[in-house]
């Protein structure tokens, strides 16, 4: 982030607020001795979000076989103890926001709303109104654009009711709705405002774009008769994600076809470019290349994952990898469709539209038929499937009819981020470091929309470490 022009927003900078929002729970001498490997030194104490292992710990023995043929496919690819040491690739266990209650049995989610807006000191002070069955129309700005608070609806067609601000007014909407509040609001593309009839007040031509997700898929295989219903390798699956494989272009691919692939990707970056600004999905091509060129150097340079593997089991005999690009290309769009809230926006993710991007699903098909071939999982299995449709996967010997496949399955994985990019405004940028849309005064987006570009983590982390710097920055401690 800090290479596309946000000073401060790194690595170095944000390790401390994700140790600061975490209380990581050493699992019981048992479960570690079933295999709940861990770094103590990679999580945070005394947050105020739990994080444990599951209580019982999940399919421990299919987890093993997991990580043995994670390890043989991909080649050279590390295999550590804990997801969150990694510097790059990885294989690794993973632990959740949860904590087991003895007096239930229940291992309890530990969320954002308990971990902050319930806060008993909050609540005890009456510091936190929550209003139901309501959506914000717009931001209410004077003459400056300095915002002043904000118009509320309770139904749709409903009478706005507004409610003032005395401070900031802070948009945390997420991705899918932050951009139609700013469109509403008259911040936004100038085609997106005049065809809704909204006077528009700041030419922000980033807002909505550069909408992105990790499409996933699926890839699934029955278990042998011996091993249904058993505990070790299939359970209800209510926690999700017991092991995932972070791989690189490298490992993707194999060594010699990656470092073809390279040289292809960094040549294609100008086209790309062009593109996507000519699908309305970026909003200018100096801005589209720099973005691209990072993404690049990333996958080419730092060696970073560009696809993730998940390892699960489903009662009472189903095996299932469900994976994804991490760090696609492809960009879409989300905009207001009307001046009501109550309206949904038009979301086009535009989904697996960029060649790189097919090229490595391809790959990822092929490859997770490789893991449940591999020594450690083929004697587990009576047969392969495709997940939903029910088609054994020999029918899909060739490159385009696996992109077919992936294509007309791909679903969100709910990683959206981007499309209130913080990027420098001459790039299409919405808004900047310290998180105000560029123009306006007392008004700042705090969500997942401002991240301009994937991350190969899920995105909870991050929302998390931006929540707590953006505090920081709004209290004038940054």
């Amino acid at each position: 982030l800090t290479e596309l022009g946000n000073p401060g927003w790194n690595a170095k900078e944000l390790t401390p607020y994700l140790e600061a929002v975490e209380n990581f729970n050493v699992p019981s001498k048992a479960e570690q001795l079933l295999g709940a490997t861990f770094d103590a030194s990679s999580h945070g104490k005394g947050g105020p979000i739990n994080v444990s292992f599951s209580t019982p710990l999940r399919i421990p023995s299919l987890v093993a076989r997991y990580k043995t043929a994670f390890s043989k496919v991909f080649s050279g690819i590390p295999v550590l103890k804990d997801l969150s040491s990694r510097t790059g690739a990885v294989v690794a266990n993973t632990v959740w926001d949860i904590k087991f209650n003895a007096k239930t049995g229940v291992n309890q989610r530990s969320s954002a709303a308990q971990g902050f807006l319930y806060n008993q000191n909050n609540i005890k002070a009456g510091k936190l109104t929550v209003l139901t069955n309501t959506r914000v129309a717009k931001v209410i700005t004077d003459a400056k654009n300095k915002a002043t608070g904000m118009e509320i609806r309770s139904e749709k067609g409903g009478k706005g009711i507004e409610l003032r601000g005395t401070k900031e007014i802070i948009l945390a909407a997420g991705s899918l709705q932050t951009p139609a509040i700013l469109e509403r609001s008259g911040f936004g593309p100038s085609d997106v405002l005049k065809k809704l009839g909204i006077t528009q007040k700041l030419e922000l031509s980033g807002v909505g774009k550069n909408l992105v997700d990790q499409p996933g898929t699926l890839l699934g295989a029955s278990l042998a008769t011996q091993f249904v219903n058993q505990s070790g390798f299939v359970d209800a699956g209510l926690i999700f994600a017991p092991i995932i494989s972070l791989t690189s272009i490298d490992q993707l691919f194999g060594s010699s076809a990656a470092k073809t692939l390279k040289k292809e990707l960094i040549a294609s970056i100008p086209k790309k470019a062009q593109a996507a600004v000519k699908a309305g999905a970026l909003p200018n091509v100096a801005g589209a290349t720099a973005l691209y060129n990072a993404l690049s150097k990333l996958i080419t340079t730092e060696k970073q994952p560009i696809a993730e593997f998940i390892g699960e089991s489903a009662l009472p005999n189903s095996l299932q990898q469900i994976f994804w690009p991490s760090m696609p290309f492809s960009r879409g769009t989300c905009h207001a469709v009307s001046t009501d809230p109550f309206d949904d926006p038009a979301i086009t993710p535009r989904f697996l539209t960029d060649e790189f991007d097919q090229k490595v699903v391809v790959q990822i098909m092929k490859q997770a038929l490789k893991v449940y071939q591999s020594s450690a999982m083929s004697t587990l299995i009576d047969s392969f499937f495709v997940e939903g449709l029910g088609v054994p996967l020999n029918q899909f010997n060739n490159d385009t009819a696996l992109l077919d496949y992936v294509q007309g399955s791909a679903f969100g994985a709910s990683h959206w981020l981007g499309s209130s990019a913080m990027l420098p405004k001459e790039m299409g940028g919405v808004v900047g470091p310290d998180l105000k849309p560029y123009g306006t005064n007392r008004l700042r987006i705090v969500d997942a929309s401002i991240l301009p570009l994937e991350i190969t983590s899920h995105t909870m982390p991050m929302v998390y470490a931006t929540s707590l710097k953006a505090a920081d920055i709004i209290l004038g401690k940054q």
